[in-house]
């Protein structure tokens, strides 16, 4: 963010530029049981049809078939099975058999199902049939836009709030919700503080809100360090946290610049803001 700023009788330049990064936390695909596991047996006598009916998330999930069971000393195996979900046969009777001790189907589920199970062959057979889902890992991504703020020229000891014109979004462009923290990186010849303005000494306050003027600007929740800060209900919020926020959703953030009491930086300096997302 390009920032002009006149000192006593000296030009300062400095830069004002937010970066984002996205924080991968180790995360992995995680898989979740929506039926089962059960366990069919072929009794004596002909074959019975066993139905169950179940709900799910309508999606993509993948059925499974333990032919002889999940117990480490299998029962006998089958020899023939009709399987059929939502009365689509999904496990033909060909499929299973004395060398097929499991197999796996793609299947598709609504809200509500039903699975049908005749298991046929040597009475005293048995199989167990579960259906799994598998949620993404999650992936983390944040960006800004715009990623500067021009203040141009301004007086020692001056403060001065974003323009609406110049209010940043931050945006999740991951697909789980983030929470977001902040840090600055000072410029060489310039301190920040929490406290107060002095000589090269500056304070840069920071808040995610819809407006400015729902933010009650203070040092103490707001001022930016080079310590990275996570966001919370109070620190770095107007009407408006970096807390939990939903994949696609955008946030508001502005900044309150307090100009150092004096300086004799005459070139230019630059300032970073570090915005980074991590799990909740």
């Amino acid at each position: 963010m390009p920032v002009k700023s006149f000192f006593k009788s000296a030009a300062v330049i400095f830069v004002l530029s937010v970066l984002a990064f996205g924080f991968i936390a180790p995360a992995f695909a995680a898989e979740y049981t929506v039926f089962g596991p059960k366990s069919y047996t072929r009794s004596s006598g002909s074959p019975v049809t066993v139905t169950d009916n179940f709900s799910a998330t309508a999606g993509s999930y993948v059925l499974r078939v333990y032919n002889g069971g999940l117990q480490d000393a299998p029962t006998e195996l089958v020899s023939a099975t009709e399987i059929y979900l939502n009365n689509v046969k999904v496990v033909a009777p060909n499929e299973l058999n004395q060398n097929t001790p499991y197999l796996e189907k793609q299947v598709t589920l609504t809200a509500s199902n039903t699975l049908k199970v005749e298991v046929r062959g040597k009475p005293g057979g048995s199989l167990v049939v579960k259906i799994v889902g598998v949620s993404a890992a999650p992936v983390l991504s944040v960006s800004v836009s715009p990623d500067s703020w021009p203040i141009g020229a301004i007086d020692p000891g001056t403060t001065i709030v974003m323009s609406d014109s110049q209010k940043i979004t931050v945006t999740n462009d991951g697909n789980a919700n983030e929470n977001y923290s902040l840090k600055l990186v000072n410029p060489a010849g310039w301190q920040d503080s929490q406290t107060a303005v002095d000589s090269n000494t500056y304070i840069l306050n920071a808040a995610f809100s819809s407006n400015p003027a729902n933010i009650g600007w203070n040092e103490s929740n707001h001022a930016l360090s080079e310590t990275d800060t996570l966001c919370s209900s109070a620190k770095f919020a107007g009407d408006q946290t970096g807390v939990n926020v939903a994949a696609s959703a955008g946030r508001t953030l502005w900044f309150q610049f307090k100009a150092p009491a004096s300086t004799k930086v005459t070139s230019q300096q630059t300032i970073e803001v570090i915005v980074t997302a991590q799990l909740p």
